[in-house]
């Protein structure tokens, strides 16, 4: 799980999911973890519900 905004300070990676803006590739912040293995897992389990763009990828926080 992940977790809350008050605590993105202390995260370590983040999962950012892509959409299209004008043609290009954007990528927003979607949920903050304290580890990598949280990050994927919430992943795994939520993809399927994505309707709208499935892909993703998770870095850093340090990369923001």
């Amino acid at each position: 799980m992940s977790i809350s905004s008050t605590g993105v300070f202390t995260a370590n990676y983040v999962l950012q999911r892509a959409y299209g803006f004008q043609g290009d590739k954007q990528w927003a912040n979607s949920e903050f973890f304290e580890t990598l293995e949280r990050a994927e897992l919430f992943a795994i389990q939520m993809k399927p519900f994505w309707v709208d763009n499935k892909e993703y990828r998770i870095i850093p926080t340090s990369n923001l």
